[in-house]
């Protein structure tokens, strides 16, 4: 939309009392003397209305004169006759006064009458009666007397402000004349001494850094000689040029608008020379303006278009330029534009559910201030009432609270702000916490898993599943709390049977839980394993004669356990062994209390009657046992390490004759105590009960006779040594040594006759030879030693 800026322009005129000073007429002459007359002149120099003098005033120091004998006052002009130094020497001034009033007072002006009267050639004559006589040479008589001054400057006019101006004391007159000792400078009637502002040197006074505030002023100067000292000066009216004082003011209507246009104007109040000014800056806060589309400078004006608060207010200065340079820039003038509400809504945190909350709203800024608030909530306005659950809303605390939170207030709020220009809003979204409502459920159904195996349990949130959406899900094992996860499934590898169980579950947020699921039943099955033995091979060393020897295989596993015992590979024999089954307890792998023991007892004594050295090994072997189960739905097998058995027994006649012949002077003769024992046994050997005769020489289980005599002919004992399963075993066996004859006799008859022995000492069998050379066939008696 165009706007027409209409723009009133007047014309100030600003009235100024006169400024004076004080001439005198042409024909005056300093050196003229007493009995003459003067007229002096008040020259009027400014002032508006400048033709519009109402009165003139005339001062003598600081007395005011008023026509009368000696002084007629007419217009402008005072006229002193009939002058006389005691009277009439002194400071005169005079103030002119218009309808802005009386200016101030001129520099003064400084009559000095000559009173030097006496100067002159003086002769002489006498007289007497006979005559006038001729006059005398003449004496010249000069009178000394004070000088007479007046101020002049000796620099350039028309001074700036920062310049520099040096005046001179200018002596007029005196006697002596060129005897000046001292001179006097006065400002404003008061003496100014030697400082970093005035210099004093000779005649000269030289003023640095002018201000115009300080400088300005009427100077004047006294010099002194041996008369003594003159009278001060005339004044010198010093006035300083200065660059101009100004102001801001505006010149459209005010309290401006956005979008609105503003005029202001830079007044220029006070310079020297006053009316020329040259150029005219503009500033907003510390920057320059130029003319640009936003801003119009225009000789003192500048104009702002398309106000923007946030752009134009500030405070703007201007600063007017004359030839005494640019002066400093005016009072900030503070440019505040109105504009509508600028709101802001604070996004409250997410509130959860029964709790109270509250949306900040606040004013960024308005100008003229807000008069009312309004609460929307989507399209609906909300009612803030005494009897509602709101509070708020107005314009002291525009913010809205309100409580217990349910669900249902989630959503859009906007906030609007009104004054006088309009009205602004500012929506923000409130989030509602709250947990999952309902029932979780488990979508898997009962199962079975193996130990090591991986079974997986999803959890199902209810459909309502809270704000945020359930983000862990806690799970619950036979009523106690087994885990928390973050994801909806549990995974399982269960290392053990007891992690069997019932489990259940509940989703939640950290707002709360929903309720928990039915239960689910994983039941962990544990494979076919021996426990014994597991990892070795068992020595066992059973004694023959031992009835209750016995292995035991610890077996464990889920479901039935079915054991098989085996010898070397092959299925045990039945009749050698029988076989018991028992469950045991304690703790087994993977978590089990629950075994079974598989007991192996062999059968001995059914084979003690046929012991003999080539069966007595019969039981000697690697015995093994193997279970298998079915878990979860396939056989697992184990079997175990080998029971190593090797049957010990004390020693028993194994091969070989126990009689044996020699011929008196055999030259060698070996006699061998046949024997087969477990351990391998140490020997023993005697001859008749009594030890070897030297020369026989014992080696192992048999002895060897070097050279055979007659006396060499008998039994001879064979004891064999050792320990059996712990205990020491001895078996006792006799060798006979006959003669071998050449003669024939009848057929022998033979006569076995026990031998006495202690325990575990064999009975000996003894016979007597009828017949010579005899022979003889030796049987074995089996009997096992006493226990």
């Amino acid at each position: 939309m165009c706007q027409k800026l209409v723009e009133h322009m007047f014309r100030l005129n600003v009235s100024d009392p006169p400024s004076t000073a004080v001439t005198h007429t042409s024909t005056w002459k300093p050196t003229e003397g007493e009995g003459s007359s003067i007229t002096l002149t008040c020259d009027i120099t400014d002032g508006r209305p400048q033709n519009d003098i109402k009165s003139v005033t005339w001062k003598k120091g600081d007395n005011t004169l008023t026509t009368s004998g000696r002084y007629q006052l007419s217009d402008n002009k005072l006229t002193i006759s009939s002058l006389d130094h005691t009277v009439d020497d002194g400071h005169y001034s005079c103030a002119a006064e218009n309808e802005a009033g009386r200016g101030d007072f001129s520099a003064t002006f400084h009559l000095q009458i000559n009173c030097n009267l006496d100067d002159g050639h003086y002769s002489c004559a006498a007289k007497n009666d006979a005559g006038m006589g001729h006059f005398s040479s003449t004496f010249h008589l000069l009178v000394n007397y004070p000088p007479r001054t007046e101020v002049t400057h000796a620099s350039s006019w028309n001074p700036t402000e920062g310049e520099a101006i040096t005046l001179i004391c200018h002596v007029n007159d005196g006697r002596p004349k060129n005897d000046i000792k001292k001179v006097t400078w006065k400002k404003d009637d008061k003496t100014l001494p030697t400082s970093s502002r005035y210099q004093l040197s000779d005649k000269v006074l030289t003023i640095r850094s002018l201000d115009h505030t300080v400088d300005d002023g009427h100077y004047s100067c006294a010099a002194e000689n041996e008369a003594g000292m003159g009278d001060f000066s005339g004044n010198f009216h010093l006035q300083i040029n200065y660059p101009p004082r100004t102001e801001v003011t505006h010149a459209t209507s005010w309290n401006p608008t956005e979008g609105e246009a503003i005029t202001l104007i830079c007044h220029v109040n006070d310079s020297r020379p006053r009316n020329d000014i040259k150029k005219v800056t503009w500033k907003k806060g510390e920057n320059t303006l130029t003319t640009s589309g936003h801003y119009q400078l225009s000789d003192n004006k500048l104009t702002i278009s398309s106000l923007d608060h946030t752009v134009d207010d500030g405070h703007y200065s201007c600063a007017a330029e004359n030839e005494a340079g640019r002066g400093d820039f005016s009072a900030k003038f503070h440019l505040l534009v109105n504009y509508k509400p600028t709101v802001s809504v604070v996004t409250p945190d997410p509130v959860v559910e029964g709790q109270s909350v509250t949306i900040t709203c606040r004013s960024q800024g308005a100008r003229p201030p807000v008069k009312s608030v309004t609460w929307k909530k989507g399209q609906e306005v909300i009612s803030v009432t005494t009897d509602s659950k709101y509070t708020g809303g107005t314009v002291q605390k525009p913010s809205l609270t309100f409580g217990p939170v349910l669900k249902t207030d989630a959503g859009e709020y906007m906030c609007q702000l009104d004054n006088d220009v309009g009205h602004g809003t500012a929506s923000v979204t409130l989030e509602v916490w709250y947990k999952p409502y309902g029932q979780a459920t488990v979508a898997t159904e009962d199962v079975t898993v193996a130990v090591g195996g991986q079974v997986s349990l999803t959890c199902r949130a209810p459909s309502e599943s809270g704000h945020p959406t359930a983000s862990w899900f806690t799970w619950s094992k036979d009523n106690s709390n087994f885990s928390s996860n973050t994801t909806d499934s549990l995974r399982l590898t269960p290392t053990k049977v007891t992690e069997s169980g019932k489990y259940k579950c509940k989703a939640g947020n950290f707002i709360g839980e929903s309720d928990h699921s039915d239960w689910t039943t994983v039941t962990v099955q544990a494979p076919a394993r021996v426990e014994f033995p597991r990892n070795v091979n068992i020595q066992q060393n059973p004694a023959f004669d031992d009835t209750d020897f016995n292995m035991t295989c610890t077996v464990s596993g889920s479901g039935d356990l079915m054991v098989q015992w085996s010898k070397d590979g092959m299925s045990v024999d039945t009749g050698d062994f029988t076989v018991t089954t028992v469950p045991v307890t304690g703790q087994y792998m993977y978590g089990q209390t629950k075994a079974k023991a598989s007991t192996l007892m062999w059968q001995v004594t059914k084979r003690a009657r046929f012991f003999t050295c080539s069966n007595i090994t019969h039981f000697d072997g690697n015995y093994t046992c193997a279970v298998s189960t079915q878990r979860a739905g396939n056989t697992t097998n184990d079997e175990s390490k080998a029971f190593v058995v090797n049957v010990q027994y004390e020693a028993h006649w194994s091969t070989g004759p126990r009689i044996a012949t020699a011929a008196p002077n055999d030259t060698s003769k070996e006699i061998v105590c046949s024997v087969c024992a477990n351990p391998q046994p140490t020997f023993l050997w005697t001859f008749k009960n009594e030890s070897l005769r030297k020369g026989i020489q014992v080696v192992g289980n048999k002895i060897i006779l070097d050279h055979v005599t007659r006396d060499d002919f008998g039994v001879y004992q064979c004891m064999a040594n050792n320990i059996v399963n712990g205990e020491d075993r001895m078996a006792v066996f006799q060798v006979n040594l006959d003669e071998r004859e050449t003669q024939a006799y009848d057929k022998p008859s033979t006569t076995l006759k026990p031998m006495l022995r202690d325990e575990h000492i064999h009975k000996r069998l003894t016979y007597r030879h009828v017949a010579f050379p005899a022979t003889a066939s030796w049987g074995f008696l089996q009997h096992h030693p006493r226990r």
